[in-house]
C-alpha cells in the first residue's frame, strides 16, 4: 500500500517566498521613487540655488538617516585647497562649514578625490567596503562611516557630495547607495545654473522614465476620481491603453461592491478624501483587471503638494496571486491540523470499535436462536461498522488514507460504471457518459476513484429535484500556462481530467468556495455528514491531483477531477517458479502478539487461538524482545505500530536482527503509508487496518505465513 506524496504545501510555500522577495525589491523601488519624487518637487519649488541645495541636503539627512550631509568644492586633487560651501547637520555634529575656511589639500584627501572622479558610483567608507577614512579627518569631524560621490556640473569643476554617520557606524546597503546616487545626480543638474531650463527638462524626463518603469502601477487622480496620468504598468494591469485610462474615472476600474459588501464608490471616495486631508492611507481594494477579471491590489495614496486642484498619486501592487496562494496554504495547514487530530482520534477510536465489533459479532452468532436479541446485536455491528467507515472518511479527507494506486484508463472506468451511476441517479435523471476516443490514463486507486465519482453523481442528483441530466466526460488536458496551473495548485504538465456536470440549481460563489470544507453541507439535517466532497478532494489530492468546481445559480455545476497523466507502461512477464512456495498451516504456528491495549489484545488473541494458532501476548516491545532473544518458537510477529516506548517499526527492525526472515504483520488505528514501513516492498512485512474482523485477521495472518 502506498500514497502519492502531497508536495502542494511545500510548492506553495516556496512560491510565496519568491513573491515576498519580489515584494522586498519592489519596496526598495518605491522608496527610490518616493525620494526622487520629493527631490523633484524641491527642484520645482526652490528656484534659487542656495535654497535648493539646503532643501536637498535637509531631505538627504532624513532619507538616509545620517548626521551630516555636505557639498565640498572643488573635487580637484590638483587644487591647493578645498572648502565646504553648503552643509546641513543634526544637532551636536557641526562640520567644516562652521569655520568657513579653506582647508589645505593633503595626499589622503587627494586620493579620495581621484577615486571619486574615476568611479561614477558612490564610494562607501564602512566596515564592508575595504576603504578607510583618513584618520585626521575622521578624528576632527567624528566620522565613523561615510559615502561620497563626485558631482559634475557641465559648466564648472566637479564638486564632491557626501554624508557622515557620526553617532554610530553604518554599513550601507545597495538601496542606500542607489538612493544617494539618485540625489547626487539631481544636485549635479541643479548646480548647472546656466542650463537651468535644460536641466529641468532632463529631470522631468528622468522622473517620467522612473515612473514608467516602476514595478507597480501608478495613477494620478484628480477631482471626481478622474484619471489624469497612468504609467505603463497601469495599462498592463487594467488591460487598457493610456488614452482609455485617462478617459475613465477610478470607480470605473472597480466592481460595484468590495468583498465586504461596501459600495466601491464609498470606499474609493473615503481613501481619496483621507489622502487629500494629509493622511495618506495604505489600503487593499478589489478592482477589475484585464478583461474585467477580479484583481486585488494593495494601494498607497499620496497627495501631490502644490497641485491645484488637489491631485492624488496612487501606487497599486497586484497581490491577487499572493493572496490566493496564502489562502491555499492556510487551507492546507488547516487540513494538516485536522488530519493530525483525526489520525490520533482514529487510532483510539478504532481500538474501541475493534472490541465492540468482535463481541457484537460473537453475540450475534450465539443468539441465533433468539432472533429479536440477535437483531439488536446486529444493529450494534452495523453501527460499529458505520463508525469505522466514518473514521476512514476522516483519514481520507485529511490525506492519510491507505491507497493502492494503479494505472487505470478513465474512459474504461466511466464505461464500466455507466449502469451503476444511472441506477444511482434514479429514473428522473439521465446520465450521459462521454468517454474519450483515445485512452486517458492516470495512476490512482481505482476503488477510491469510483467512490469519488459516486459521490459527485449523488450530489448532482440531489441538485436535480425536478429531473435533468448528468454528464461524465474524460479527456487529456495539457496545463501549459504556469499561472493557470498555479491557480489550481498544480504544476504545469499533462493531466487526465474527468468532469461531472449537471444542469441543476447551481451554487452561488460563497457556497462554491466552501463545498470542500469538512462538515459543510447544504443538505437537510440527517441527509449528509458534510464529509463527502472533502473526502473526495482528499483522495484526489493524495494521488497528486485536485478537484475544481465551477457553478452559478440556475446554470448547473461542473466538478473537474485532475489526475497526473500516466503514460502506458510495458507489461512485465514473470517466469513461473519451478517449485511452489512453501505453505504453513495454522496448526503449530506461533504468533507473537504485541499490543498495549488490553481489550484489543484479548480480542486478537481469542481470534487467533480460534483460528488454530498458538499466541504469545506481550504489552510492549521490551517484553517482546525478551521472547525473541530466547529459544522460544516464534513464526510471526504481529505488532501494533504505536506502542509505549519502542514503536512497532523499531521492534520489527530489532526482531529482524535477532531472527532474520521473521515475517511481520503490522496493525494500527492510524492509516499508514506502506512505503514508510521497514522492508519497503518486502512481502514478509504486511499491514492490517483496525478495526478488523476475525476473518480478515485470520486471512491476513495466513497470507503472511504463506498458507
Amino acid at each position: 500500500m502506498s500514497t502519492a506524496p502531497d508536495s502542494s504545501a511545500e510548492h506553495l510555500r516556496s512560491r510565496i517566498a519568491e513573491l515576498e522577495a519580489a515584494g522586498a525589491r519592489e519596496a526598495g523601488a518605491r522608496r527610490l521613487l518616493d525620494a526622487m519624487d520629493r527631490i523633484h518637487r524641491i527642484s520645482v519649488e526652490q528656484q534659487e540655488l542656495d535654497s535648493f541645495l539646503r532643501a536637498v541636503l535637509d531631505a538627504t539627512l532624513e532619507l538616509l538617516d545620517c548626521d551630516r550631509a555636505w557639498l565640498l568644492y572643488p573635487c580637484d586633487p590638483e587644487a591647493p585647497s578645498w572648502k565646504v560651501p553648503m552643509e546641513r547637520t543634526r544637532s551636536g555634529w557641526p562640520g567644516a562649514y562652521v569655520g568657513g575656511d579653506e582647508l589645505p589639500m593633503d595626499p589622503l584627501a587627494a586620493a579620495i578625490f581621484r577615486e571619486a572622479l574615476d568611479d561614477p558610483a558612490p564610494l562607501a567608507f564602512d566596515a564592508t567596503s575595504g576603504r578607510t577614512n583618513p584618520p585626521h579627518i575622521a578624528e576632527a569631524f567624528h566620522i565613523r562611516s561615510q559615502v561620497v560621490q563626485a558631482v559634475r556640473p557641465r559648466t564648472d569643476r566637479a564638486w564632491l557630495m557626501g554624508i557622515h554617520h557620526c553617532a554610530e557606524a553604518r554599513v550601507y546597503s545597495d538601496e542606500d547607495l542607489r538612493l544617494f546616487s539618485g540625489i547626487s545626480a539631481r544636485v549635479a543638474d541643479a548646480l548647472d545654473t546656466l542650463l537651468a531650463l535644460r536641466t529641468l527638462e532632463q529631470s522631468e524626463r528622468r522622473y517620467r522614465v522612473l515612473v514608467e518603469n516602476a514595478p507597480e502601477a501608478i495613477l494620478v487622480v484628480g477631482p471626481g476620481g478622474r484619471l489624469l496620468d497612468a504609467n505603463r504598468r497601469a495599462t498592463e494591469l487594467f488591460g487598457r491603453s493610456r488614452e482609455a485610462l485617462l478617459a475613465a474615472t477610478l470607480s470605473e476600474l472597480a466592481p460595484e461592491l468590495q468583498p465586504d459588501g461596501t459600495p466601491s464608490r464609498e470606499v474609493l471616495g473615503a481613501a481619496l478624501a483621507a489622502a487629500g486631508g494629509g493622511q495618506p492611507p495604505q489600503v487593499r481594494w478589489a478592482l477589475r483587471g484585464v478583461s474585467d477579471s477580479p484583481l486585488m491590489a494593495e494601494v498607497r495614496l499620496l497627495l501631490l503638494p502644490g497641485s491645484d486642484p488637489p491631485q492624488v498619486r496612487l501606487s497599486l501592487l497586484d497581490v491577487t496571486e499572493r493572496l490566493a496562494l496564502q489562502e491555499q496554504v492556510q487551507r492546507l495547514q488547516k487540513m494538516e491540523a485536522i488530519g493530525e487530530l483525526a489520525s490520533g482520534l482514529a487510532h483510539d477510536f478504532n481500538n474501541q470499535l475493534l472490541v465492540v465489533l468482535y463481541h457484537a459479532e460473537k453475540l450475534q452468532r450465539r443468539l441465533a436462536e433468539s432472533p429479536e436479541v440477535a437483531s439488536h446485536a446486529g444493529r450494534i455491528v452495523r453501527a460499529a461498522q458505520g463508525s469505522a467507515e466514518l473514521t476512514r472518511q476522516l483519514l481520507a479527507f485529511s490525506r492519510r488514507a491507505v491507497l493502492q494506486p494503479q494505472e487505470v484508463a478513465l474512459d474504461e472506468v466511466l464505461s464500466s460504471m455507466g449502469g451503476l451511476l444511472s441506477g444511482l441517479a434514479g429514473d428522473h435523471v439521465r446520465v450521459e457518459i462521454d468517454a474519450a476516443a483515445e485512452p486517458v490514463r492516470a495512476r490512482v486507486d481505482a476503488q477510491q476513484l469510483e467512490g469519488v465519482l459516486v459521490n459527485l453523481v449523488t450530489n448532482a442528483r440531489d441538485a436535480l429535484p425536478e429531473g435533468g441530466q448528468v454528464r461524465l466526460r474524460s479527456r487529456l488536458l495539457e496545463l501549459a500556462d504556469e499561472a493557470e496551473a498555479r491557480g489550481l495548485g498544480l504544476a504545469p504538465g499533462s493531466y487526465a481530467c474527468c468532469e461531472v456536470s449537471d444542469d441543476g440549481v447551481g451554487m452561488d460563489a460563497e457556497t462554491a468556495s466552501r463545498v470542500f470544507e469538512p462538515f459543510f453541507t447544504t443538505k437537510d439535517r440527517g441527509k449528509g455528514t458534510g464529509l463527502g466532497l472533502s473526502t473526495a478532494l482528499g483522495v484526489v489530492e493524495q494521488s497528486g491531483g485536485t478537484i475544481a468546481v465551477a457553478s452559478a445559480p440556475g446554470h448547473g455545476t461542473t466538478f473537474s477531477i485532475y489526475l497526473p497523466h500516466a503514460e502506458p507502461q510495458p507489461q512485465e512477464v514473470f517466469a513461473s517458479p519451478e517449485e511452489p512456495a512453501p505453505t504453513r498451516a495454522a496448526g503449530g504456528a506461533v504468533v507473537l502478539l504485541v499490543e498495549d491495549h488490553a481489550d484489543v489484545a484479548e480480542v486478537a488473541e481469542q481470534a487467533l487461538v480460534a483460528g488454530g494458532y498458538e499466541v504469545l501476548s506481550c504489552p510492549d516491545a521490551a517484553e517482546a524482545l525478551d521472547v525473541l532473544g530466547s529459544d522460544t518458537q516464534v513464526d510471526l510477529l504481529f505488532t501494533d505500530l504505536v506502542l509505549p516506548g519502542l514503536g512497532g517499526r523499531e521492534l520489527a527492525a530489532r526482531a529482524g536482527a535477532l531472527r532474520p526472515g521473521l515475517p511481520v504483520l503490522y496493525t494500527s488505528g492510524h492509516s499508514v503509508d506502506g512505503r514508510g514501513m521497514p522492508g519497503g516492498e518486502d512481502p514478509t512485512r504486511a499491514f492490517i487496518q483496525k478495526p478488523y474482523s476475525v476473518s480478515e485477521l485470520l486471512g491476513r495472518v495466513a497470507e503472511v505465513l504463506g498458507g
